[in-house]
């Protein structure tokens, strides 16, 4: 309903610079899928447990998710991060090394290799993707409830519980 695929999907394809190549097995909207799914199990969203929960899926739940592997144990981990990764590349408002602290020269080097024009559009699309989340939330409410809505329809501000380095089984 919030019709996330098609966005992701047109801004794949702006930021192409050709369509050749191989098609991705986990694609960046069946990575938001498996991290929305986590999450709604209130699951911690590391690789390693999305892993865990995307092999514990039926081929039937797969399929609604949009999660066309097989789930070939081997490779599953790789391929959801090159997924997350990609997902990241379309919306990153500001790009750039986050895998280490970086010294100041590496920083400034980061700062003036971005596009001031590119990180407003991925900020803009950030927004879309969001606002395009809440409004498929707000959509899969029941009529009785939209019906009774009268103006602007708040969020609350519900804890998320993201993990770094300190909750993950591996720090590296």
């Amino acid at each position: 309903k919030s019709a996330v695929q098609k966005l992701l999907l047109r801004w794949r394809d702006e930021d192409a610079k050709s369509p050749a190549g191989r098609r991705p097995v986990l694609t960046p909207t069946a990575a938001l899928s498996l991290i929305l799914l986590q999450l709604r199990l209130k699951r911690a969203p590391l690789i390693t447990e999305l892993s865990e929960t995307f092999l514990h899926l039926s081929a039937t739940q797969r399929a609604i998710l949009g999660l066309t592997h097989d789930g070939n144990e081997d490779r599953v981990y790789d391929r959801i991060w090159a997924a997350i990764q990609r997902l990241i590349a379309l919306v990153d408002e500001f790009p750039g090394r986050r895998d280490k602290r970086l010294t100041e020269a590496e920083f400034v080097a980061v700062i003036s290799a971005r596009d001031a024009a590119d990180c407003a559009m991925r900020r803009e699309r950030l927004f879309s993707l969001a606002n395009a989340l809440l409004e498929g939330s707000r959509q899969c409410l029941p009529k009785e409830l939209l019906d009774r809505a009268d103006g602007n329809v708040a969020l609350d501000a519900t804890f998320i519980p993201l993990y770094g380095k300190t909750g993950n089984r591996s720090p590296k």
